[in-house]
């Protein structure tokens, strides 16, 4: 990795002769947000051109580019990029109702003439909440986690949404989960990352951190990685898919996030010109389903990162860490940014940290190469 590193070091040097400050804007924008630990990429043109880490992996190490970030809400591509090979397959509809796919009844008790469907699962949209930390289907059998307006109605941003469609990827394929993303969209694209924690070297794993903006101090999170143990006989297909945390669990480095991102940024074609998705099921992602909110199924719309630009991704926060992957498809460029532990006025770090940091790295690397 760090010879990888080096070679993207001396691409850059060699096209943005006029960023050299590039470091110390970047560490200035740290000390502002009080930012622990920071791995930022940049892709342009089908090239990652930028990779590099900054600050803290722990109280001891420093971080560096090959290290494992939780990368939180990011996660739910994933899950979205499977369902729709499903659905290019002809093995899910996106109308159909979610039952007809899982081990339980999911049914709003005050709305029970209206059905909840794979697209709402997917677009946030399923009147199903997580608001009281719920983390397992025990809430929906027992009716506790619903909204009070009808299926389909309105937008309510749920990690169980994700969980549900982890499930109903088990029951299509009787496969657990987190093969299934090995399979399908980790090994094709030769990355080195997983939602299940004995998968992963845990001596890459980066400590998070909450920060204390009254004390100025960062308190380390005990419970990034919870261990899962997926051999043992209790495990149901369908059903014990949250302990792998479909919703946020994905363990990644930044440089092998930025490899994935490029895919959706080019339709789902890999360099190669194999594809994991079709262009139809690209654009079926990012057409936003909820005005406003401008979320479409797991990637959202961005049209006020950059002046004049729009981007699509999606961004996530939990357990101190901040994560972004955002593109332009239209411009061919795109960011990953993971942080570890910052202050923020926004769950994710979108204002605080993420916004200003895009701006910065479209000032000054995209826009520096001919």
């Amino acid at each position: 990795m760090k010879a990888i590193a080096a070679i993207i070091s001396i691409f850059l040097c060699c096209n943005v002769a006029s960023c050299s400050n590039i470091d110390e804007e970047i560490n200035n924008l740290m000390q502002d947000a009080k930012v622990k630990g920071l791995a930022v990429v940049v892709v342009k043109d089908n090239k990652i051109v930028f990779c590099k880490s900054y600050g803290k992996k722990n109280d001891k190490e420093n971080l560096e580019e090959n290290d494992l970030f939780r990368i939180a809400s990011v996660s739910k591509t994933f899950v979205a990029t499977l369902i729709m090979q499903l659905v290019e397959s002809g093995k899910v509809n996106l109308h159909d109702n979610v039952n007809d796919y899982l081990n339980f009844k999911v049914q709003n008790p005050i709305y029970p003439e209206k059905i909840v469907t794979v697209e709402m699962l997917l677009s946030h949209r399923s009147s199903i909440n997580d608001k009281k930390g719920y983390t397992s289907f025990s809430c929906l059998k027992e009716g506790k986690c619903y909204e009070k307006f009808p299926p389909g109605d309105a937008f309510c941003y749920s990690n169980m949404n994700y969980c549900l469609l982890a499930a109903i990827i088990e029951n299509v394929l009787s496969e657990r989960f987190d093969n299934v993303v090995e399979s399908r969209i980790i090994s094709p694209l030769g990355l080195k990352a997983s939602f299940n924690l004995k998968d992963v070297d845990s001596t890459l794993l980066v400590d998070t951190y909450y920060y204390n903006s009254e004390t100025h101090e960062y308190r380390k999170c005990n419970n990034t990685y919870r261990a899962f143990v997926p051999d043992v006989p209790s495990y149901e297909l369908g059903y014990s898919v949250t302990s792998l945390e479909p919703a946020g669990g994905l363990l990644i480095s930044s440089y092998d996030l930025a490899k994935y991102m490029l895919v959706h940024m080019n339709n789902g074609a890999l360099e190669d010109g194999s594809r994991i998705l079709k262009e139809e099921s690209e654009k079926e992602m990012r057409k936003v389903r909820t005005e406003g909110i401008n979320y479409g199924l797991s990637f959202k719309k961005y049209p006020n990162v950059l002046k004049n630009k729009i981007l699509y991704g999606q961004t996530g926060g939990a357990r101190g860490v901040s994560s972004a992957m955002i593109f332009d498809p239209e411009e061919k460029c795109g960011f990953v940014i993971l942080c570890n532990g910052c202050f923020t006025v926004d769950r994710d770090g979108y204002s605080t940290l993420h916004k200003p940091m895009v701006n910065l790295l479209y000032d000054k690397i995209v826009r520096c190469i001919q």
